[in-house]
């Protein structure tokens, strides 16, 4: 039996795609993708290396599975939630477990 193939990087940073499909890989996908716009306004109201040290890769995959207020610490969630308020955006979709 041939070994599987290595999964594509894009897997391997975020292992829940590996597990979901239907409309829990639609909510999962969601979420990364209001953290990756939170991301950018982080990085606008407080520079790329906050927005990476609040937000980076692996925190994003944790934060959809477990939600920011398991994953985060306090500060940054303040940080997280702050931006959310100033840019119109619904802190409350990633604040809760997936």
């Amino acid at each position: 039996m041939a070994p599987d193939a290595p999964l594509p990087q894009e897997q391997r940073k975020f292992p829940f795609r590996r597990r979901l499909n239907g409309p829990a890989a639609a909510r999962a996908e969601a979420r990364e993708t209001l953290l990756n716009t939170l991301k950018t306004h982080l990085a606008a109201d407080h520079g790329a290396t906050m927005a990476n040290m609040v937000l980076s890769n692996r925190l994003i995959a944790e934060i959809i599975e477990m939600g920011a207020a398991a994953a985060l610490r306090p500060w940054q969630q303040q940080l997280l939630r702050e931006s959310a308020e100033r840019h119109g955006e619904d802190f409350s979709l990633i604040a809760g477990p997936f």
